[in-house]
């Protein structure tokens, strides 16, 4: 049986809560939440949620950045956008991009990516063939720390827009 490690839904909860007290307890008035797996996002909606004062604070999820890229990075990352599941990209050509470019010393060579797509399901417990060996699904050839930097400096530019545009409305 295979088993990926992660946090209970409980410490996720109380752990995302703790630090957005304490940011609204030192006034912070905006709060933004960044969660890169879509899977994450209504845990931590449902953890901002439950700590949000009515009206003294609001907040923002991003919960796909990669949705937010520049049209040109993008077809710079695939040759069009239904190539790719950005849901699955677990380590392909986007997150292999920003890690070349965030961390390269992290970055190994660049595995072939498996084959066939993973099923649209779940089992639990998680069995082993459910996880490729390498972890990649997509296609990570063509990653670069310039793809890299170009990706991030594109999603941190419209989360910035986001964000000001989020604080003149309010």
């Amino acid at each position: 049986m295979f088993r990926a490690p992660d946090l209970d839904l409980r410490t996720v909860m109380d752990g995302v809560g703790s630090i957005l007290n304490g940011a609204i307890d030192a006034g912070a008035t905006l709060l933004v939440v960044l969660s890169w797996h879509v899977e994450n996002a209504n845990v931590l909606w449902d953890a901002v949620r439950a700590v949000l004062p009515s009206e003294s604070a609001r907040a923002i999820l991003f919960a796909a950045p990669w949705e937010l890229l520049d049209a040109s990075v993008v077809r710079r990352l695939v040759k069009s956008v239904q190539q790719i599941d950005w849901n699955s990209d677990h380590a392909g050509i986007l997150e292999t991009a920003l890690m070349l470019h965030l961390a390269p010393d992290l970055v190994g060579p660049i595995p072939t990516p498996s084959s066939g797509a993973p099923p649209p399901f779940d089992v639990l417990p998680t069995p082993a063939s459910a996880a490729p060996v390498g972890g990649l699904i997509n296609d990570a050839t063509g990653a670069s720390a310039a793809l890299g930097r170009d990706s991030f400096e594109s999603m941190v530019s419209s989360m910035a827009r986001a964000v000001l545009g989020v604080r003149r409305d309010g």
